[in-house]
């Protein structure tokens, strides 16, 4: 009867603890929302998810960051919407794969959308060496009729085209190449895995991770080992600078241990950074001869990146953690909150001004003598001259975005919001000078075109300021420009605050008496 009892607490004990395990295995299979990877000596890349939270519900973005050997600072590259799940570097290029499936390529000075998979193949993970792009793929098509197979794993691959009728496998081997990209094989990774990639010497390496299973490490299409880790939530593949391949695994409660996967570098276990604390987010990466340890950590109520340096041969600690110092966010949603309360209280004022003018402009439309608007046409043409800022603004724009650029990440640019916000500005400023000064704009005066009160007098110079600032409702709201197209005296919504109308010059103030 003991002895029954106690195989029914085994079992109890074994149950909860698979319950456990199970409750466990979403929260490792998250993926990780610090991925840093190196350029080389050229510097290194960071992607980081995080809420916006000054947008609207707290949207989930990715921030891609950039940092040059020669400098501490990062520089900000793209917001991305939503989720990144892998990066991988090509030559000065950063290419991102994205949770929908989708993938770009990154620069400093612009972006260009990455080339889709044929037969409705979706992207799993990213892996860059030098100008080489590599990936694990799902597909649902057949593989192509031949496909590049691969020598020994003891020289770098030889591809030679080798007729195949094997079925087509679930999870592939991809390169990219200049006509697009070519299928190395099929390689055996269950759909419900995490994938990691690296590259070390033209050789292409992967780790595959289930929750509760061993690590399954690839070499090309090849397994190579089987690395029990069952309880790491965090992995990664790390390609040395002398081109050895390391496996890092960690768990919540440590900063992680490196296994040798090829010849070179030893491995060991990494002392825990002061500061890193629970599941916080971590990564690691290599570059310029040390092992980098990045870690989330609230400081002062806000979440900073730090940075932990180790000596790479003896893996001891090198100074204390640092916190990296990011750019201030841009605020986009900042300054569209102002921009947005301009707008807003621009229209309240419209509004009222529009009431009090009610009465003035309903009597004027009862005389029989009242000015008469400018010509339609010559109103659109003289607006359209005026206009010239905004569309020399937008061939610069023109000039500066490639064309196959992701709308997305063009419309993060810095360069831009800059051109944008110059354009904005010298139109509203020579519009609104110009005509305090001289009584109408450029476009008016080649249009022959005038602005008048509702007596046909010269407007006064605070109804032609107050009539163009308040162009800055028809930029933020372009179908308020139409107003002028249905009017009864042809006013835009800056004319109807103002009291004003646009008349021709040469033409008379009232219309000629009947016969």
């Amino acid at each position: 009867m003991k002895s029954i009892k106690i195989a029914t607490i085994r079992i109890g004990l074994c149950v909860v603890l698979l319950i456990g395990l199970l409750l466990a295995a979403p929260a490792w299979a998250a993926q990780n929302d610090l991925i840093v990877k190196s350029a080389g000596g050229v510097g290194l890349w960071m992607s980081q998810v995080q809420t916006d939270t000054p947008g609207v519900n707290g949207k989930v973005v990715t921030v891609i960051r950039f940092r040059p050997t020669t400098s501490e600072g990062w520089a900000e590259v793209a917001r991305l919407p939503g989720r990144a799940t892998s990066i991988a570097v090509r030559g000065t290029q950063l290419a991102v794969l994205q949770e929908s499936g989708d993938w770009s390529l990154l620069w400093p000075e612009g972006s260009a959308l990455g080339p889709s998979l044929a037969n409705k193949g979706r992207i799993l993970a990213l892996a860059g060496d030098g100008d080489t792009l590599w990936a694990i793929a799902l597909v649902s098509g057949p593989l192509p009729s031949t496909q590049p197979a691969t020598t020994s794993s003891t020289a770098p691959a030889v591809e030679k085209e080798v007729a195949t009728t094997q079925p087509a496998a679930k999870t592939v081997l991809l390169r990219l190449s200049p006509a697009g990209w070519t299928t190395l094989g099929p390689i055996d990774i269950p759909a419900d895995a995490v994938v990691e990639m690296a590259v070390s010497r033209n050789r292409v390496y992967t780790a595959v991770k289930r929750s509760g299973q061993p690590t399954q490490v690839y070499e090309g299409t090849s397994p190579m080992v089987s690395v029990k880790n069952p309880f790491a939530t965090r992995f990664a593949l790390l390609s040395a600078e002398d081109g050895s391949i390391l496996l890092w695994t960690s768990k919540d409660s440590d900063a992680g241990q490196l296994i040798r996967l090829t010849t070179g570098l030893t491995g060991g276990m990494l002392a825990n950074p002061t500061g890193l604390v629970g599941a916080a987010p971590r990564t690691v990466e290599i570059s310029t001869g040390r092992l980098r340890l990045f870690f989330l950590q609230v400081i002062d109520g806000k979440s900073a990146v730090m940075e932990q340096k180790y000596d790479l041969k003896t893996l001891a600690k090198i100074d204390a953690p640092s916190a990296l110092v990011f750019p201030s966010p841009r605020g986009e949603a900042k300054y569209q909150n102002i921009l947005s309360a301009v707008v807003l209280a621009a229209m309240v004022f419209a509004m009222i001004a529009s009431f009090q003018h009610r009465r003035s402009l309903r009597e004027l439309l009862e005389k029989a003598n009242h000015p008469i608007p400018a010509p339609l046409g010559a109103r659109l043409i003289a607006g359209a001259i005026d206009l010239l800022p905004m569309l020399a603004a937008m061939f610069a724009i023109y000039l500066t975005i490639p064309l196959d650029a992701d709308p997305t990440i063009a419309a993060q640019d810095p360069r831009i919001e800059a051109i944008t916000g110059v354009g904005i500005i010298v139109y509203l400023l020579h519009t609104t000078l110009i005509e305090a000064i001289f009584g109408r704009t450029v476009g008016k005066m080649l249009m022959g075109l005038k602005v008048v009160d509702f007596e046909g007098k010269p407007a006064s110079v605070g109804a032609r300021v107050a009539r163009n600032l308040l162009r800055i409702i028809e930029l933020m709201i372009p179908p308020m420009a139409g107003l002028m197209i249905v009017s009864p005296l042809r006013q835009r919504a800056g004319d109807i605050a103002a009291g004003t109308l646009v008349v021709s010059a040469k033409a008379p103030a009232a219309p000629p008496p009947l016969p």
